[in-house]
């Protein structure tokens, strides 16, 4: 098992497809290469860490998360994006998958699924975002695929799009979550389900729900004290990373890396 990330060579903001997008406010090119590079160091000091080349005139393939979801090891489901923007990562990732041998399998384009920004798994079970990117029928389509259960939860604030952006797991019983994002029967299923850590809207606004947990340690970014707090209390190592350059895409520490068996 491995984190896979990818350079942030062609990184930027050149189209809006999200409430956070601005085009007249894009990422200082600089400072996010400096950022990509210090959560790089942090990761793999804590695990095996693979970087992909990075997508040429495709700005977003630094969201590795988005690239697809491995249900079982070695085999992975590749995204189709909602957005044309988005869509040309398609074959990137599944070329990159394939020379490396992996089993990548392709769904039918009239579905959309955004990988594990959407695709979530705890422990032997699976959590299916929808609303945004990820339609709520795919999860049937990739349940048939490859033999697998997936509980679905509807997503109703569009600032958070994909399901890794409100949602993580501490481990096999605790969920970190922020309520605002989830429709109130969704909201009912993960704390019928899980015991709850709540984000606070100033920190979910901070991305806090968008982090990355490796056994007692959580990547998390900054500006999140409360959060922070809480899973310190609680015995985690805490690493903050500043993401803002990412931020200003939609993303954070989570959407920046992929879980690869």
């Amino acid at each position: 098992m491995k984190l896979l990330m990818a350079l942030p060579d062609w990184y930027g903001v050149e189209y809006k497809i999200n409430p956070w997008m601005d085009l007249d406010n894009p990422p200082r090119k600089s400072e996010a290469l400096k950022q990509w590079n210090n959560l790089y160091s942090i990761l793999k000091k804590l695990y095996p860490v693979e970087v992909l080349p990075y997508g040429k005139s495709m700005p977003d393939t630094v969201f590795t998360a988005n690239a697809g979801f491995f249900p079982t090891s070695g085999h992975i489901i590749i995204s189709n994006f909602k957005h044309k923007e988005r869509q040309p990562e398609e074959d990137f990732f599944y070329s990159w998958f394939y020379r490396r041998g992996y089993t990548a399998t392709r769904i039918p384009k009239n579905y959309s699924f955004e990988g594990e920004g959407d695709l979530l798994k705890c422990d032997n079970k699976f959590y299916g975002g929808y609303g945004f990117r990820s339609d709520k029928d795919v999860y049937k389509l990739i349940s048939d695929i490859v033999k697998i259960d997936i509980s679905v939860l509807e997503l109703v604030d569009p600032r958070w799009y994909h399901l890794d952006t409100a949602l993580y797991f501490l481990d096999n019983k605790t969920a970190v979550f922020y309520p605002g994002a989830f429709s109130e029967e969704s909201k009912k299923s993960i704390r019928d389900t899980f015991s709850t850590i709540e984000v606070i809207t100033k920190e979910a606004l901070n991305f806090a729900c968008n982090s990355i947990v490796i056994n007692d340690t959580v990547i998390m970014p900054i500006r999140c004290p409360v959060l922070k707090s809480k899973l310190e209390s609680l015995g985690k190592t805490v690493y903050e990373v500043n993401t803002s350059e990412f931020i200003k895409a939609g993303g954070s520490c989570k959407c920046l890396a992929l879980w690869s068996y």
